[in-house]
Formats: C-alpha cells, structure tokens, sequence
C-alpha cells in the first residue's frame, strides 16, 4: 500500500481557511512554507507586524531552503523591510543555483523601484555570475544607467546584450532611446527601424509609441508622427499619444488638426492638454486673458509646457513674482533640456529691472547661449555685445520663431522650414545630469562627469557648484568647500554656492555662522530668495532656536518642490520640536509614501517599526526618532531631483524622483499571489 504526502491535502485546507478570513489559522506539520502561506495571507489583509513576526521565524528555521527564502523576501517586502526581502533573496540565490535567476531578477524589481540602483547592479552581477551568456542582465544594465541619465553605459550596455541577442526588439528600443537622449540621431533612427521590424505583433503598440518619443527626440517630426499614428491606432485611449501628435501638429502650424487631436485625448490628461494647446494659441495670438484662462486650467495636471507658456503669459502681464512661480513648478516637473524656462526667466529679472544699455551678469544666459545663437539671427551679435536690450530682443526673437513650442523637444522656424533645435545641452543641464549619475555610477565616475563639465565651461561656475554639492554629499567637507569658494571666486552672484557654505557651516557646529552666509548670499543676489535657500537654511534656524522661522522657510521648500525628502524630514522634527503631533505625522506619512526606503533604513538603524498592522503609526518619540536617523543618512542632501543618503552600513543609496513606486499595493499583491502560487506548489498543490 503506498501512503500519499499530507502536504497537498493539508495546504489546501489551510489555503482554504486563510482565504475565508481565518487569518490565524495554522498548520505546523507545513513548517516554513505553511507558516509563508499564512504571512502571505496577513500581509494581503495589512497585518504587517505579524506577517514580519511569521516569516522571519520562518527564514529562522529553513535559511537553506530557496522556496522559502523567496517567499519570504516577497512578504518582507510588503512589510517594507526592504533591506530584509533582499538579504533574503540573496539567501536564495545561496541555497539553489537554480533558484538565481529568479532571485537575481525580484532583487532587480525590487531594489530599482525603491531608486536603489547599487543594489540593482549587485543584483544584476549576481545574475550574470550564475549565466553570463544571457542578454537579459545587459537590458536590466541598460535600463539601470537610462534611470540614472548615465548614456555612455547605457548604450554600451545595450550594445553587448546585442551582441549576445542581435534579433532582440527589446533591447533594440532600449538602444534607440538612449541613442536619443545621447543625440546619435541617425544610428538612433536605425535601431527604432530594426525593433519595430523585430517587435512581437503583440506588443506592436508599445513599440510604435516608443519610437514616437524616441524620434521626438531627434527631430524626425515625420517618422515620429507615423509611429504615433500607429500607436493610436492600436490604443486609441493613450492621451499621451494622441497630445503627442496635437503638439507635432501645432509646431507646423496646423492649428485645426492640432485641436482636433487635442479635443479626443481622452481623461484628464487629455483635458489638461487641450487646454494647454488653446491657451498656447491664445498667447501666440495676444490674447493674454484668454491664454491665462486656458493655461491655468492646464496646469492641473503636472506639465511643464503648460506652466512655461503660463509663466510666459504672466511676464507679458508683468506678473513677475507668480511667473517665476510658474517657472519654478516647470523645472521642478519638466525632464530633458528646457532651455525656454531660462529664457523666460531672464525675460522676467529683465522685466522686473529694466536697463538695455547694461551689461548683463554671465549666469542669467549661459544656460541658453548656444542655443540662443543657432534659433535667432540676432542672437550671435547680441551675445557679442552681452547689453540687456539686445539680448532681450535675441531671445524674444528665439521665442517666436519657436512658435507655440515650449516641450523639451524644441523646434524652431528658420525662414523656411521647420527644425529640430540642435543645441542639446547647456551648462546647467550638462553638470546637473553628470551630477545625476551618482544614482547609478560609482562616485569617481560622476565626479570625473563633472571634471568634463568644469573643463567644458570654464568660465562657469555652476559645474563647481554642482561639484561641490556632490562632494557635500559625499561626506568630502574640505572638496565641498575648495568648490564653492571657487565657484564664487568664477562669479560671486552664485547662489547655489552660498547655499552649499550655509549648509556645511551648519553640519559643522556653526549654525549662527550659517545664517551669516546665507544672508549674504541673498545680498548678492539682490535681495532674493531662491527656492533651495528655503530648505538649507531652515535647519540653522532651528538651532538657534528660530522654530517659527524654520518652519515658514520649510512649508515654502516643499510647496515649490515637494520632491525634496530632506525638507520634509526636516519639517516633521521642526514639528517635533514644537510639540505638533499632527504636524509630525503628516510629514512622516509623507515620507513613508514617497521616500519608503529611506524611512525603511532609519527605522532599521534605531531598531524601530515604521510600519505595522493596519493603520499603525508609530508614537511620536519613535517617528522623531526614525527622523533624526533619516536626517544624519541625509548628509545635508536637499535636493528636489536627486536624493541620496548614506546608510549605517555605508551603503550609498538614492530615493526615486517622484512618487515612489515601491508600495502601490496592487503590484505589491499581485507579488504576494504569485508567491502564494508557488508555496502551494512546493507543497504538492497543482
């Protein structure tokens, strides 16, 4: 007589009872892959605590079984111990070599949506160690390097997996972007052409759209409109096609059609784009009441075009504070070159304070110079001269010769037809993307980026700046330092040189010392503010005891730029400090959506839960607490676009820009399905 496994029978049973709602139900005789069953069920229902309790006593009692190992790094992760789920997936990898590839590739989804791009590549080496054959790992490098506007790699890396798997449509599309973005226009065009030939039918649609925005980039108007129409066709609700293809036709003048595209975009992006594309018209037709109308009602949906030609109308108006507002939120949102924003905005300090026959401060125009040069024909000899009147009449040439564009894929009339805007880069983008590649590349490589930069543009100070900012958060003082006194000494009106000494003064000990530098930095500027000098300034003020200062310079850093998770960890301890909970806990919510994994770390640090069963928040002293850990891993960052910290282990890691992908709970779920799946599985369940 054979006697049958209890496995299959028991699992179902349990699994039977878990999904009626008997979440503590149990079965021993399963040992470590019932209990998962079990902390899979409590983490689906927001039982946090107990599910973190259940599965670490199950790595506890099978650390050397690859099944469990995964599962539980599924269940860790929804708990938000994030650092946990990928030890355990490294447990995985180290238990089975069969079980690599699937730990390798959960570790890269799961350390890529929390920004954590060394971990993405320790994954990814891991994966490639086990089957150094497989092109997979040179797309995930690929896609790493793209996040991190890191183009040499990327393509390089997207070149060798094509090597490897030359019939790859994939890896082709992904080439093709970063070739774009790099501004290799024709071997860019080259590869769009061999992935669409190479796509999958099923996937037809996402590669037509790709393509659009590829050939955007590049200024193939034509290619990108067909690869548009293609797309729509086969998802005729994507709004962001269908605006894509209103824009293009607006830049060659064809308002109808531009309108009659915009108008069937469909939800509210494709509301909030047609009113942006009427308000344009209005504008470039003098009608500022109108446009402003148009333009406001655009800008409820995040669109950095929409709130340029905003800021465009109001300095027509001479509504200069709101249009540097509206210039602000641009740069804040937009991505890619925008020299526009510094056009306008010199517009606007040129408005404010009239003098044509003066010269003009370097830094108001170098960030738009060459491109400048190649849109006006005024431009050169204007530049040449370097007087505000004939730079204001250059510039307000270049913007009407761009028509109603003022996307990062600028186009421009010359007379005759219309073109691509050749200048790719300036300055200030050129040394804040090197600045950006810290997300992904070692630190030597994003300072050598910046070495480029400060060669390149001698007679700048901004790549100093940026050098110095990043050494700041390097934890190099004396780098920081050498770098913005020397950025000061190149022009002594730069702000964000005065803005990195307030900070390291402070770090030092110096906090009344910080505010001295600050405030004679806002004297070299003239008297203004700008929105970085908020949130640096702000923790000065609150050593010295001015909480009630600190706390208005920090509402107005994350009004302007609610990206920046320095401001508002700084925020959450001002309220501290004053005694207001509620205030305390809206910040550390806050964080706990849009900065997860920071918040992960510095609870692990202090050995604190920031997560829990259901509605947990942690007492105030503990949310303090996990705050002042967040703060000191900060270095002093603030940034708005790039966030990084420091580990107690020393790990250098970033927070992603924008909302966070690492928590929307149906992909969290869908993993925790899937991982109930393969426990049942494991125990015999088909």
């Amino acid at each position: 007589m054979v006697t049958r496994s209890p496995g299959p029978p028991l699992a179902r049973r349990l699994q039977a009872a878990l999904d009626a709602g008997d979440l503590d139900a149990d079965e021993p005789r399963l040992g470590a892959r019932g209990a998962l069953l079990r902390a899979t069920a409590l983490a689906r229902a927001g039982r946090l605590a107990q599910a973190r309790a259940t599965t670490e006593a199950a790595l506890k009692d099978r650390s050397d079984d690859a099944a469990v190992a995964l599962a539980a790094a599924a269940v860790l992760r929804a708990t938000h111990d994030y650092q946990r789920s990928l030890d355990a997936l490294a447990a995985a990898a180290r238990a089975a070599p069969a079980a690599t590839r699937a730990a390798a590739t959960r570790a890269i989804g799961y350390a890529s949506a929390l920004g954590w791009e060394r971990e993405v590549a320790a994954a990814i080496a891991t994966g490639r160690a086990a089957d150094p054959t497989d092109p997979a790992w040179d797309a995930f490098e690929a896609q790493m390097h793209l996040r991190a506007g890191d183009l040499e790699p990327a393509i390089a890396a997207a070149r060798r997996g094509l090597q490897r798997a030359p019939e790859s449509a994939k890896l082709r599309m992904e080439l093709a972007a970063a070739l774009a973005r790099a501004g290799h226009d024709e071997a860019c065009a080259a590869e769009v052409a061999t992935a669409i030939r190479l796509a999958p039918a099923a996937d037809a649609g996402l590669y037509h759209r790709a393509a659009l925005f590829a050939l955007l980039e590049t200024g193939d108007l034509a290619g990108a409109h067909r690869h548009g129409e293609a797309a729509l066709q086969l998802a005729p609700h994507d709004a962001a096609v269908a605006l894509a293809l209103a824009d293009m036709s607006l830049w060659t003048g064809d308002r109808s059609a531009a309108l009659a595209r915009a108008d069937a975009a469909p939800g509210a992006l494709g509301r909030a784009g047609a009113r942006r594309l009427r308000g344009q018209i209005a504008l470039a037709d003098g009608d500022i009441d109108r446009a402003l109308l148009e333009l406001e009602a655009a800008c409820s949906a995040p669109d950095p075009a929409a709130e340029l030609s905003r800021a465009e109308a109001l300095i027509r108006r001479g509504a200069w504070e709101p249009a540097h507002a509206a210039l602000t939120r641009a740069t804040a949102i937009g991505d890619g070159y925008q020299f526009a924003a510094w056009m306008l905005r010199f517009l606007a300090a040129a408005g404010e304070r009239p003098a044509p026959d003066a010269p003009v401060n370097p830094r108001q125009i170098e960030e738009f110079a060459e491109a400048l040069a190649e849109v006006s024909p005024l431009g050169a000899a204007a530049l040449a001269e370097n007087r505000q009147g004939p730079l204001v009449a250059a510039t307000c040439d270049a913007l009407a010769r761009m028509g109603c564009n003022r996307s990062a894929f600028a186009t421009y009339h010359d007379g005759h037809v219309l073109k691509r805007v050749s200048t790719r880069t300036g300055v200030r983008h050129a040394s804040r993307q090197a600045l950006q590649t810290i997300r992904s590349a070692e630190p030597a490589r994003a300072l050598a980026l910046l070495d480029a930069a400060c060669a390149r543009w001698p007679r700048s100070s901004l790549p100093l700046a940026h050098r110095g900012e990043l050494r700041l958060w390097l934890g190099d003082d004396a780098g920081a330092r050498a770098d913005l006194e020397a950025a000061i000494a190149v022009n002594p009106r730069t702000r964000w040189a005065y803005v990195g000494l307030t900070l390291l003064a402070h770090r030092t000990g110096d906090s009344a010392g910080a505010l001295a530098v600050s405030a004679a930095g806002i004297a070299q500027m003239r008297g203004t503010v700008g929105p970085a000098v908020y949130a640096h300034r702000a923790g000065a003020r609150a050593a010295t005891g001015d909480l009630a200062g600190a706390l208005a310079d920090l509402e107005h850093a994350i009004v302007s730029h609610p990206a920046r998770a320095g401001a508002w960890v700084d925020l959450g301890l001002v309220h501290a400090a004053r005694g207001d909970a509620a205030g305390l806990a809206r910040a550390f919510d806050h964080l706990r959506g849009h900065a997860p994994g920071l918040v992960s770390d510095a609870a692990a640090a202090r050995n604190l839960p920031a997560w829990g069963d259901m509605s947990f928040m942690p007492c105030p002293k503990d949310q303090a607490s996990i705050l002042a850990g967040a703060l000191v891993m900060l270095r002093g960052n603030r940034s708005s676009t790039c966030v990084t910290y420091v580990t107690a282990a020393g790990q250098l890691r970033t927070v992603p820009h924008g909302p966070a992908a690492a928590h929307p709970r149906d992909r969290i779920d869908a993993d925790l399905v899937g991982i109930r799946t393969l426990l049942l599985r494991s125990l015999g369940v088909a």
